[in-house]
Parts: structure tokens; C-alpha cells; sequence
């Protein structure tokens, strides 16, 4: 396993002071149990206490991140002794980074307390907690009056939607020189935005990035990020340039532990039909007019037949859908459902026994939406031009899980076609 290992930094939400920083090891691998509490500044430096106390030294810290679904996760386990008295509670921040070989650190994630207990038994003190990032408290937030008929873009909606919330408090505290939204191309048409009094803002938001084909997300730095797809109608992002950051070989050379090459085609549809109404989802097969889309994929022609439909409304596509054609959102919706359904013809999980991987002489840490080069020593890929099989394929991260004990870390990425993410 890699020697470097994830610093966690607990934050009070309610002063904004670092309560503490905890880690396995140091510079090198230096043990950091008997130090005291760290410095924010100079986390490998002790704070000045006149009278130390021993440091909290966890068990295992997990952080899981993936672009595809809403929010990250995690959890940790720590030792404490047992007349330390650290006031971490349920809802204050950590964040979480690991040091890189020249001694900076790379933030990896950040999130809020969800549950955390203190268990006592003959041999100490252990804390553990687990919770989410900052989109995860946006599951339990409501807005504060109903939305009616607003007009809004896309990015305006999400800036008035993170008002008040986790996220920006703590870019406030934290890094009060970046803006709370990044966008990558979010869709740019005016959309009419409704809400009722039960729905959460994360239900709502959910809701209109998929209508608007795009994908939102929280960064590792706790920026919302809005990740569109070219050539959609509406669509303000560029071409991607996809220019491989490294490669990963598996064989002769091999810098990873492992790679599972997965292939589930229970989710893929052969087909997909946009209904215009509830309605019409109940007629009869010969009487439906909304067109059904083929999945074009050479993997997927003649292999399978499996349909899927969704319903939307003439409000949902043309007033919702910032006031595009209706056959021009009929068509981009659907598509971008069969994209998404291609998620699993040929994903990899990779494992690797580092946070990253040296290329050219730099160290490069391992990212959401970067894409590599996998090279095997058999043709155990596929692609749409390739279904028979390859040897080498580009492919992005869209998931990762760091998983840290006292043995070291581990990676294991989720990388799938560029075309799938949406």
C-alpha cells in the first residue's frame, strides 16, 4: 500500500476553528501518535501547547467520491485517549487531503458530520463517525417558500439554491476566494422553475439537471461544479479535448494492484421512448407517436432488447426546457438516456496501491474526470468502434474511494467512456 495517508481536519461549524487534525503518519511516514494537536497552517508542526496531549490517531479514514451520483461519502474511526476531551459533533466540517512528496497537500474531499459516536471499552476510546458532503445536506433542506414560475438559467437557479447552506459557509470560512459555482458548460436558455412545499432543494435540483442534460456535482474543494455535453441544443460547454493525462498498464510494467473489467448490460436499453404525457404512456403500442430512439452502439445491436421510456409533460419539455423546440428536446432527452444507460458495457474498476501516478517525472494525483490510457497484455476491452475487442482504451474517472489504514492507502477508481457521463 502507498505510505501516504489521509489528514483529517475537523472544523467547528459554529466557530469556524480547526478542532483538530488527525493522521497516521507524517512527513515520510513519521508516526503522529504522540504528537498534539496540529497546526492548520503547517499541519505537520505542533501547536504550541505548553502541556501536549497525544493526538487522535485513526484506525482507517474511507472517502468515496462519484460524479454520477449526488453526493460523496464517508466515514473514520479514531483512538482517543481517554482524558482528551475533542468536541466534535453531528454537523461539523472535515475535510480531507493527503500529502503529496514534496510535503503540499492535496484536498481529496470535504464534508459534514452525519452521525458520530463515543465507544468505550477495556482497551480505550475510539470515535467514529461517518457522513456526507455538503450536496448531502441539501436531501434535508426544503426551500423557504414555494418556487413559482421562476425564470432563471440553470447557474443562476443553483447560486440562489445554495444560499444559506453548508457549502457556502464553509467556502466562507475556508476558501472566501472562489466562487461557489463552477460552470463547465451548463445549459444557457431560461428555464421556469416550480417547486411544492415538501420538496427538498436537492430533489428540485435533481430534477432540472437532468431536464437541462447536465451533470452537477460538489468538487473536491467543496465548489459546485456544472458539467455539460457539447453539441446538445442549449449546451454552453466546449469540445472536450480528452488528451490522456497517463497510462496504466496491467502486464509488463504494471503500476496498478488489479483492474475488473465489467460488463452488465441489465441497465442498457436497446431502445428508449420519450412519452409526451401520462396519458399516452397508457395507450396502446400502435397508438404511441412519441418517437423511440434506437441505441446505436455496435455492443448493443442485435444483442439485447430492452426498452425503457420515460414521461414528461408539454411543460417539462418546452416550458421547462428554456423554450427549445419540443422535437429538439424530445430528442436530446432520450439520447441522453441511452448515453447514460451505456455506463456499464465496459467499465473497469482499477486498484491501485497509490494516490496518484508519476508521469513525466511529476507526481500526478488521480481526479474525477480525468482520462487515462489502460493497457493491457490481452484484448479484454470493448469500445463502439472496437466491440470485438482491444488491447487499449481511453477511459475518465468517474468514481473514487480512498481507503486509509494504518497499513498505508488504497485507490480503487471507477473509469467509464467519456460518452456515458451524460
Amino acid at each position: 500500500m502507498s505510505t501516504a495517508s489521509i489528514l483529517a481536519t475537523f472544523i467547528s461549524r459554529k466557530t469556524g476553528q480547526v478542532l483538530l487534525q488527525a493522521n497516521l503518519r507524517g512527513p515520510s511516514g513519521i508516526d503522529l501518535s504522540g504528537a498534539s494537536v496540529l497546526n492548520r497552517l503547517n499541519p505537520f508542526s505542533i501547536s504550541g501547547l505548553s502541556k501536549p496531549k497525544f493526538a487522535p490517531k485513526p484506525s482507517s479514514i474511507n472517502y468515496n467520491t462519484d460524479i454520477t451520483q449526488f453526493t460523496d461519502s464517508f466515514d473514520f474511526s479514531i483512538a482517543l485517549a481517554e482524558d482528551e476531551g475533542f468536541s466534535i459533533d453531528s454537523h461539523d466540517f472535515v475535510e480531507f487531503a493527503f500529502q503529496k512528496d514534496d510535503f503540499t497537500l492535496h484536498q481529496i474531499g470535504v464534508g459534514f458530520i452525519e452521525d458520530i459516536q463515543r465507544i468505550s471499552n477495556a482497551d480505550g476510546v475510539t470515535l467514529q463517525g461517518n457522513g456526507r458532503d455538503f450536496f448531502g445536506h441539501l436531501l434535508n433542506v426544503p426551500f423557504k417558500k414555494q418556487l413559482k414560475r421562476e425564470s432563471l438559467r440553470l447557474n443562476r437557479f443553483i447560486n440562489r439554491l445554495l444560499k444559506d447552506s453548508y457549502l457556502e459557509e464553509y467556502l466562507s470560512l475556508r476558501n472566501p476566494f472562489i466562487s461557489s459555482v463552477r460552470d463547465l458548460g451548463s445549459f444557457s436558455p431560461q428555464m421556469i422553475f416550480y417547486s411544492d412545499l415538501e420538496q427538498k432543494k436537492a430533489q428540485v435540483l435533481q430534477k432540472y439537471a437532468d431536464l437541462a442534460i447536465n451533470l452537477v456535482y460538489m468538487n473536491r474543494l467543496g465548489q459546485v461544479e456544472i458539467l455539460g455535453r457539447p453539441g446538445v441544443t442549449g449546451s454552453t460547454a466546449f469540445p472536450f479535448l480528452d488528451l490522456p493525462v497517463g497510462t496504466l498498464k496491467k502486464g509488463n510494467g504494471s503500476n496498478i494492484l488489479s483492474w475488473a473489467v465489467r460488463k452488465n448490460y441489465s441497465n442498457v436499453f436497446s431502445e428508449f421512448t420519450v412519452f409526451y404525457s401520462e396519458g399516452e404512456a397508457q395507450l396502446d403500442l400502435q397508438a404511441i407517436v412519441s418517437p423511440a430512439f434506437k441505441n446505436s452502439d455496435a455492443r448493443v445491436q442485435d444483442h439485447i432488447f430492452q426498452p425503457g421510456f420515460t414521461t414528461y409533460n408539454s411543460t417539462d419539455l418546452v416550458t421547462i426546457g428554456g423554450g427549445i423546440p419540443f422535437i429538439n428536446r424530445v430528442r436530446d432527452l432520450g439520447k441522453a438516456q441511452i448515453r447514460k444507460s451505456n455506463r456499464d458495457l465496459n467499465s473497469v474498476i482499477v486498484v491501485s496501491d497509490n494516490t496518484g501516478e508519476t508521469v513525466g517525472g511529476v507526481f500526478v494525483p488521480f481526479q474525477i474526470g480525468q482520462p487515462w490510457i489502460l493497457q493491457s497484455n490481452e484484448r479484454e476491452f470493448t469500445s463502439p468502434r472496437l466491440p470485438s475487442g482491444t488491447d487499449t482504451i481511453q477511459l475518465v474517472i468517474s468514481a473514487i474511494s480512498y481507503q486509509a489504514t494504518e497499513e498505508g492507502t488504497q485507490c480503487q477508481l471507477r473509469m467509464i467512456e467519456r460518452d456515458a457521463l451524460l
